[in-house]
């Protein structure tokens, strides 16, 4: 081990300082900077980017990133999606992985350096921004997709998150967030009372824990390496939109603009609406007190200090964490299915109720930019089922 890290700090040296060298000499006439992007995570690989690119355009300062990646691409498609701009380069370069070593050892407050809030923002308002990828070459991609699953119909992109993905790909995961995960199967309603109102549905994710497929229903298996990984862009692109968990997946959305239904979200922060496309509905699991017997408001769960780093937290804390029922699922993608076809109508009692709602984050620091220009908000269908958690 020792001799490891002495022998990568003088590739550092060796192939890191020329480089500076250089980089400061073509200074005057372009500016290269540099980061590092957690390209295992498909959640980081668009969010981290996306970020970056919309707020290098506020600041106005033209130069020219790269961003060194991981030797694992969770998804290639994105990864050369990127590549296609002339101002981005990621990369898993051996002189490039020495060139930011070097920074970080000798120059850790250089301009050069991306810093981590330039890619993951406390709080960001880009998904009210334009797109950062050419929409109009993924068009013509997303036809011939459609073709291939042979979907006519218009259809709604399902998927939930579980352990599965880790064990297929060998990766090691230090988060304790087994809590994010529920089954496919609670969609069963929703596929029971939707099926005949011309839809299908698409089950996205590269690989999955189980099978469900049933031949009552129009379900397309779009699981697996081929339509998962490398066409997860087109095969979204093409729905009228995406529900699934609090999952790094639903970034493919967000890239997109395109609105997005998380069910069994789980942590429930205000803020993170932020994270995700405009206009998205969240329904939240609850939580239940065990020592108070008694379900937590909105505000409480919120402001439960954890995330998914934190280990045992529910445990320690004799909390339950119970799933979104199928029918709560149901309802929200139904409310999801009217606002996307424009044909849906806000009554007295929902606009009541959302006010409830929001007031109980009133002070937050957010508020207006959640509330006013991001647009997301709790389907009102869950609020009427659920209205202790507005009290």
């Amino acid at each position: 081990m020792i001799i490891k890290k002495i022998s990568v700090y003088c590739a550092n040296i060796i192939f890191g300082l020329p480089q500076i060298i250089f980089l400061l000499t073509i200074k005057p006439f372009i500016k290269v900077r540099i980061g590092r992007l957690y390209s295992s995570r498909i959640g980081h690989l668009i969010y981290n980017i996306d970020n970056y690119i919309s707020n290098s355009k506020k600041i106005n300062n033209h130069h020219y990133s790269i961003f060194i990646c991981e030797d694992f691409i969770c998804n290639t498609t994105v990864f050369a999606l990127w590549n296609k701009r002339k101002d981005l380069l990621l990369t898993k370069n051996f002189f490039l992985k020495n060139l930011i070593g070097f920074l970080e050892k000798f120059f850790p407050k250089s301009f050069i350096l991306i810093n981590h809030s330039e890619v993951h923002p406390e709080f960001s308002l880009v998904s009210c921004s334009e797109r950062n990828i050419d929409i109009e070459e993924e068009n013509k991609k997303t036809r011939v997709i459609l073709s291939d699953l042979n979907l006519d119909n218009p259809y709604i992109c399902l998927h939930n998150r579980d352990s599965e993905y880790l064990k297929y790909k060998n990766l090691s995961d230090i988060n304790d967030d087994y809590f994010r995960n529920f089954s496919f199967s609670d969609y069963e309603i929703a596929f029971q009372k939707m099926t005949n109102d011309n839809i299908s549905f698409v089950r996205i994710g590269e690989t999955t824990s189980n099978n469900y497929l049933s031949n009552k229903y129009r379900i397309v298996d779009a699981t697996g390496q081929k339509h998962s990984n490398e066409n997860i862009v087109q095969v979204v692109n093409g729905s009228k939109f995406i529900v699934t968990g609090n999952s790094g997946i639903a970034q493919v959305s967000r890239i997109l603009r395109k609105p997005q239904l998380f069910i069994n979200y789980i942590p429930f922060k205000i803020e993170d609406f932020g994270a995700w496309s405009a206009q998205s509905l969240f329904i939240p699991k609850k939580l239940y007190d065990n020592k108070r017997n008694k379900f937590l408001n909105f505000r409480e769960i919120s402001e439960l200090p954890y995330d998914i780093h934190t280990k045992k937290f529910f445990e320690k804390h004799d909390l339950s964490i119970i799933d979104n029922t199928q029918d709560e699922i149901f309802l929200a993608m139904l409310e999801m299915n009217q606002l996307v076809d424009q044909n849906f109508i806000q009554k007295e009692e929902n606009n009541n109720l959302q006010n409830l709602f929001w007031e109980m984050f009133k002070d937050n620091q957010y508020y207006n930019d959640l509330r006013f220009k991001i647009r997301s908000r709790v389907p009102n269908s869950f609020l009427k089922l659920n209205k202790f958690m507005v009290e």
